[in-house]
């Protein structure tokens, strides 16, 4: 079998959402401070080569091990996925497990994992202290995610575990280390994500969503926007949000919204896009050409998410605490009760 080297740091089922219904497979690419739009397959989009090799030896790197454990939560999630699309309520066992798919949403993107690497040479200690003492965290996990799935994903499962569990970490700054933390923040912030009241917004008809390499958004509309520390996910007005294709978009926050699936106006979902384009670091993925997107995401085009990932020592162990500061937007939640 071929070794996987090139690696979507956006899943491809994803980006399938928002191609353009008349181009088969394909969708388009808008960048900010870039004048062209380009139609672009899904195959191609938002791709790194080696996005997630690690090295197991003097020039010889794994391909497979982080790509086979994302792709055990795409495979997972894809097949929610389809019943969201098709209206259905879920389960709280399916919500549970789709919850880790929106935190590998929030971790798996170039700019976390830069703010991975960032946070890793600030304070490799802590980092340090952190991994060791989940180890046994990710042990439990994935004996408790392999329980009742295919021998094929749990063998997946097994292999990273042993990865995780038996290669030494050294201290110092490598692929494998960041890649370990993405999967040890995924495992953090899932269960915070479930903890959040869930809506999935459906676009009306004049309207589609768009995404881009850097899709999820988290921010608390009401925060003081001169306070310096950013949003974090203790906020109590936070909002999450994470477009699912041109017609859906997830809503995840802790005040009081309609459960379910929820039709929205035009300026619901403009400002759900609006969300997606200044989190965007360079692209912006959309299933139709449009001069006026052009000119909505060039409008963002100096528009930066500022995402600090902070490791605190408390009595009960170290914590992640991850926060985010971004321009000022309106409340969608406010929005849908006018």
């Amino acid at each position: 079998m071929a070794r996987k080297k090139r690696h979507h740091y956006i899943p491809k089922f994803l980006l399938d959402g928002f191609v353009d219904p008349n181009v088969r497979r394909h969708l388009w690419k808008y960048e900010k401070g870039n004048s062209t739009i380009e139609s672009i397959s899904t195959r191609d989009a938002a791709v790194r080569i080696g996005y997630y090799s690690v090295p197991v030896g003097p020039g010889v790197s794994d391909s497979e091990v982080f790509e086979d454990a994302l792709g055990w939560i795409e495979d997972d999630a894809a097949s929610i996925l389809r019943r969201i699309q098709r209206r259905v309520s879920l389960t709280g066992d399916e919500r549970n497990r789709f919850g880790y798919f929106l935190a590998s949403m929030m971790m798996r993107t170039p700019i976390s994992m830069d703010i991975m690497l960032q946070t890793w040479k600030m304070t490799p200690d802590r980092i340090m202290r952190l991994l060791e003492s989940d180890r046994e965290k990710f042990e439990s996990l994935f004996n408790s995610l392999a329980e009742g799935t295919s021998r094929e994903i749990a063998l997946r499962l097994e292999r990273l575990n042993q990865f995780v569990v038996e290669k030494p970490l050294y201290p110092t700054p490598n692929r494998a280390v960041e890649l370990i933390g993405m999967l040890d923040a995924i495992m953090n912030f899932a269960p915070k994500l479930n903890d959040l009241k869930w809506t999935f917004l459906v676009a009306p008809k004049d309207q589609s969503f768009v995404t881009s390499d850097n899709p999820f958004y988290y921010e608390d509309p009401t925060r003081d926007p001169h306070c310096t520390t950013g949003a974090g996910f203790g906020s109590r007005n936070i909002e999450v949000t994470l477009p699912l294709s041109s017609g859906l978009a997830f809503l995840g926050t802790r005040r009081r919204i309609v459960p379910g699936y929820l039709y929205v106006c035009a300026n619901v979902a403009r400002e759900v896009n609006r969300r997606t384009v200044v989190s965007a670091l360079r692209f912006v993925f959309a299933s139709y050409k449009s001069r006026l997107l052009w000119k909505f995401v060039q409008k963002y085009a100096d528009e930066r998410p500022r995402v600090k990932l902070k490791v605190e020592r408390r009595r009960d162990g170290t914590l992640l605490k991850l926060s985010s500061h971004t321009m000022p937007v309106r409340s969608l939640v406010s929005m849908l009760h006018e």
